[in-house]
C-alpha cells in the first residue's frame, strides 16, 4: 500500500510556554480533501504551517510520500481565490513545485460570500478528484462540510474529532453548540492537504 501523500505523526509545537498544537496525527491521500476546522487560536493555522514545513515541529514528524519533511523556505502564498475565478491553468500556481501531489490552502473562503465560497470549495474538491491531496483550514464547517472528504475539528491545539463530515460534526453539536451543521454535510470519503 502506498504511503499517504501527507502525514503528521503525533506532532506538537509550543511557543512562549503555550501549546499551539498538541500531539496531532492526520493523514491526507491523493484524491482527498481534508478540512482542518476551528476558531481562531484552535491550532489549525499552526498545523497547516507545520505540514508545509514553514514551521518545525517540537515533537513528532511530518512525512511527504513517506519521507520526512525538512524545513522549507517561506514562499509567498498565492491568492486562493484564483481557484474560484481564474482559468484552469491558474490552479497550477497554487501547488508547491516541491510537492506536486499536495495542495495546502489557508482559510481560502474567508471573506467570500456564500456563493463564492461554495464555488471556490467546489474547485478545490475537483483538484482533489484530479489526484491531489488537498488540505485547507476553515473557521467552521458551514461552507466546507458539503465539499470535504474528511473534517478534523480542533479546539485549543487539540483535535476534537476526525472523520467524514456527518461523523466529525457530532462532537461539535455537544461541545461547540453548532446545532444544524449536519444538514448538507458531505459524504464519507477522503482527506485534503495543502502546502506552500
Amino acid at each position: 500500500m502506498p504511503a499517504p501523500a501527507l502525514e503528521a505523526q503525533d506532532v506538537s509545537m509550543r511557543r512562549c510556554g503555550r501549546s499551539l498544537v498538541q500531539r496531532v496525527s492526520v493523514t491526507a491521500d491523493r484524491g482527498e480533501l481534508l478540512v482542518l476546522c476551528g476558531p481562531e487560536g484552535s491550532g489549525t493555522r499552526t498545523l497547516l504551517h507545520l505540514l508545509s514545513g514553514h514551521l518545525l515541529v517540537d515533537a513528532g514528524r511530518v512525512l511527504v510520500d513517506g519521507r520526512e519533511r525538512g524545513p522549507r523556505r517561506h514562499a509567498p502564498q498565492p491568492d486562493p481565490r484564483r481557484l474560484a475565478d481564474g482559468p484552469d491553468e491558474s490552479d497550477a500556481l497554487l501547488a508547491d513545485p516541491g510537492d506536486a501531489s499536495v495542495l495546502l490552502l489557508e482559510r481560502p473562503s474567508e471573506g467570500l460570500d456564500h456563493a463564492d465560497a461554495h464555488l471556490l470549495l467546489a474547485r478545490a474538491r475537483r483538484r482533489a478528484d484530479d489526484g491531489l491531496a488537498v488540505v485547507l483550514t476553515a473557521d467552521g464547517p458551514e461552507h466546507v462540510a458539503a465539499h470535504a472528504s474528511t473534517l478534523a475539528l480542533f479546539v485549543a491545539g487539540r483535535m476534537l474529532s476526525w472523520g467524514a463530515p456527518p461523523v466529525a460534526l457530532v462532537p461539535a453539536l455537544h461541545v461547540l453548540g453548532a446545532g444544524g451543521l449536519l444538514q448538507g454535510a458531505g459524504q464519507a470519503g477522503s482527506i485534503i492537504t495543502s502546502s506552500t
